[in-house]
């Protein structure tokens, strides 16, 4: 098994990888991505990652060199390079090479690096006995300033974040918007489960509508569970019969503490359970469609 970065056209070992001081996702974090895994050595969801970097691209005025037969063809390259059963793929897209500054005309092409790692199984029980979060004191970018909604490799945001809900002892932090309401993760999205109805933050609230978030959604939905798109707070989730997060390398996880106070039992809930069950027959029967992999 092995780490292998794709870089505009060529794939190196992790470490030989190398990319200009002068590009501007280095100088300036001015670069979209992707976190992409597969199951059973096959991307899952890909056409819907891609589509969401296109997305992010227009969002940046961000001219790709590449259709999604190239990114795919790309993709396939490196994962037969990294030899892994599973991967996680992180595919970036910067502004490209150019001079010290912020004109659009410095960078002629952008740069495409994708890069893969072994991937732990997110059926992995050690993982799926859950989660413990923390609120946190930073607050999530205001979609007004740098959208969430923009999957940016400018990241200082989520990092800080990431960093508070460390020192308080916590798997994951969540992130307020500045009304307060909680939004999403440092690298996740958040719903919580009272009476019965499945409750996660709109887009509005100011969060990056996440793939496994959609796709958990049109699976409770088509199941007939009662599911809102509704802003809700941080009391609202500690006093939550169930809460889980979701995110594209861990499916659906169990979020069994807030703040240090157990979320009811301090155990994954029935919904919660039962949406991780519909998750993983979605992704056998996706993958049994897809067949084996080439090669």
């Amino acid at each position: 098994m092995g780490e292998v970065v794709w870089i505009n056209g060529r794939v190196w070992p992790r470490d030989e990888a190398r990319i200009s001081v002068y590009d501007h996702g280095f100088l300036y974090g001015d670069s979209i991505y992707e976190t992409v895994r597969t199951s059973r050595g096959r991307p899952f969801l890909l056409d819907r990652h891609l589509a969401r970097l296109r997305s992010s691209a227009a969002a940046i005025r961000l001219a790709l060199d590449r259709d999604d037969a190239g990114y795919r063809h790309a993709i396939q390259e490196t994962l037969a390079a990294g030899g892994n059963p599973e991967s996680a793929l992180r595919v970036v897209v910067t502004r490209g090479v150019g001079d010290i500054g912020y004109a659009h005309r410095l960078c002629p092409a952008p740069s495409t690096l994708i890069y893969a790692r072994p991937l732990r199984p997110i059926r992995d029980p050690a993982l799926r006995q859950g989660v413990r979060v923390a609120i946190l004191d930073v607050l999530r970018n205001d979609r007004r300033a740098v959208s969430p909604a923009i999957k940016s490799g400018n990241l200082l945001n989520n990092i800080l974040g990431a960093f508070e809900a460390e020192s308080k002892g916590a798997d994951e932090g969540i992130m307020l918007n500045r009304g307060g309401q909680v939004t999403e993760g440092t690298m996740t999205n958040v719903f919580m489960v009272k009476s019965g109805v499945i409750r996660t933050p709109p887009p509005e609230a100011g969060l990056l509508p996440g793939i496994t978030r959609g796709f958990v959604l049109e699976l409770a939905r088509a199941a007939g569970m009662p599911v809102e798109e509704a802003p809700f707070g941080p009391g609202e989730l500690r006093a939550a019969d169930e809460a889980f997060l979701t995110g594209t390398t861990r499916g659906v996880l169990a979020i069994v503490a807030v703040d240090g106070t157990p979320v009811a039992d301090g155990r994954p809930g029935p919904i919660t359970l039962r949406l991780t069950g519909l998750f993983d027959t979605a992704e056998d029967r996706l993958a049994e469609r897809a067949g084996p992999q080439a090669g």
